[in-house]
């Protein structure tokens, strides 16, 4: 049975507007389906913070007084839940399956809901790679981060085999990242300047053939 959609958690800072994020969906020279987000720095958040962060996302944060799964306070309208199927010998980190379930912009055509590997984590950034039907390799989601003044760049780029995403809807008109324009999720949700903040997925840059618009949308 599929988890209900919950209600958003109603958290207290600013969430970065969409028009701050560039985003763009093309196919590259090997018939892939790719997707990319290019965020805003993260202000005062560091490449070990990231790693920190991805190593330790059981148990709950608090937010006025109410305990919330952390990975539903990182994405707090999209994310539904997540668990581990598998940690290896040496902690949560490479070699760990996480099972995701998010829904992108809330929108129910955009349900994700995976088996994932995890197949890197470091101070360079993280990758996984999901599995529909059991299977993998039918998608990847690089995530690379690197430290800038005042914070750190965080990009996502997304690749999925093209007869792979017909089967599994995903095309590029109806691809979670189309959804932006309607304003779905832009990835990794950091504090602005003055405000508080929350981390979400940070999608990174390939060569833009086709840029999608972003409205100036809250992306909270």
């Amino acid at each position: 049975m599929t988890t209900p959609l919950p209600e958003p958690i109603p958290v207290p800072w600013t969430m970065k507007p969409l028009a701050s994020a560039e985003t763009s969906l093309d196919f590259d020279e090997r018939g892939r389906l790719r997707a990319s987000i290019v965020h805003d720095v993260l202000h005062g958040v560091t490449p070990e913070m990231l790693v920190w962060w991805f190593r330790n996302m059981r148990g709950t944060l608090e937010i006025e007084g109410r305990p919330y799964p952390r990975y539903r306070v990182w994405h707090p309208r999209d994310h539904v839940e997540h668990r581990y199927a598998k940690t290896p010998p040496g902690g949560d980190g490479v070699g760990s399956v996480f099972a995701i379930h998010e829904v992108l912009g809330r929108d129910p055509k955009h349900r994700v809901n995976v088996l994932t590997d995890v197949v890197r984590l470091d101070e360079g950034g993280f990758a996984h790679r999901p599995r529909f039907g059991g299977i993998s390799g039918m998608a990847a989601m690089d995530y690379t981060w690197r430290r800038v003044p005042g914070g750190t760049h965080y990009d996502e780029l997304d690749h999925h085999r093209a007869r792979a995403a017909e089967q599994h809807g995903v095309r590029a008109a109806g691809h979670p990242l189309g959804g932006l324009r309607r304003g779905a999720r832009t990835g990794l949700a950091a504090p602005q300047r003055g405000g508080g903040g929350q981390l979400r997925a940070l999608p990174a840059g390939a060569v833009r053939r086709r840029r999608v618009s972003a409205r100036a949308v809250s992306a909270g």
